[in-house]
């Protein structure tokens, strides 16, 4: 089962910033999951579009200059991260899973992978890209058909995992509250990955893991990673 580090490693530090992001590399979690904004031409990674509840500003992200918002306290005096500056930490050292927000993002990202690609020797097989926004992810692999992407739900729909194989997906990502083993084997049996978010307890975990579920977005990676070991065991 894959863990994703949350946010980073956001149960221990500030989410979606660079030390939270330091951490999951240090824990030996198999991916981060950031999420993206685009703000003035810059691809910010925060989780929301009005900044009060990560932040110590009020308002939205459009209300900010460039210079106002990178002042932002995002906590521990850390600002909010660009997505270069954490290509720059993890590329190739482990998977990260961008979350597009937003209606905007798909050619900015495309452009700062292809980036990434010549100065950081990014390999695109170490990228997935997620979104409840699925035009959005259909307008991504038009421009960009080799690049990966997972379809984000929160609920469960009849055709959830039909959407996936349309979409060229190469994963599910569900809500903890509508995954059972009958929707991990459809989407096995489709060729899909499924994936589940956000989960804390135990004993959750290792329940998903024992009816087939792929991998899990957690907050507690290190020791997320310590019950399957000790389960295993």
């Amino acid at each position: 089962m894959k863990i994703f580090a949350h946010r980073g490693v956001s149960g221990h530090f500030p989410e979606n910033t660079l030390p939270a992001f330091a951490a999951a590399l240090q824990t030996g979690s198999h991916g981060i999951e950031l999420d993206l904004f685009l703000h003035d031409g810059e691809l910010v990674v925060i989780h929301d579009r009005q900044v009060d509840r990560t932040t110590n500003g009020h308002g939205l992200l459009e209300d900010f200059t460039p210079a106002a918002l990178f002042a932002l306290d995002a906590g521990n005096g850390q600002p909010i991260p660009t997505l270069w500056q954490v290509l720059q930490l993890c590329a190739n050292r482990l998977e990260i899973n961008i979350e597009l927000k937003g209606q905007d993002t798909a050619p900015a990202l495309v452009a700062l992978l292809h980036r990434a690609q010549k100065e950081l020797a990014l390999r695109l097989d170490s990228v997935l890209v997620s979104s409840f926004h699925h035009p959005l992810l259909q307008r991504l692999k038009t421009l960009l058909p080799e690049i990966r992407i997972g379809v984000l739900i929160a609920h469960y729909p009849l055709d959830g995992v039909q959407l996936a194989v349309q979409l060229n997906a190469v994963s599910l990502h569900c809500d903890r509250g509508f995954v059972d083993r009958a929707l991990v084997n459809l989407a096995h049996q489709a060729g899909i990955e499924l994936y589940v978010y956000t989960v804390n307890q135990q004993r959750e975990l290792l329940a998903l893991r024992d009816i087939g579920v792929d991998g899990v977005f957690c907050n507690f990676p290190a020791e997320a990673l310590q019950w399957l070991r000790t389960a295993t065991a």
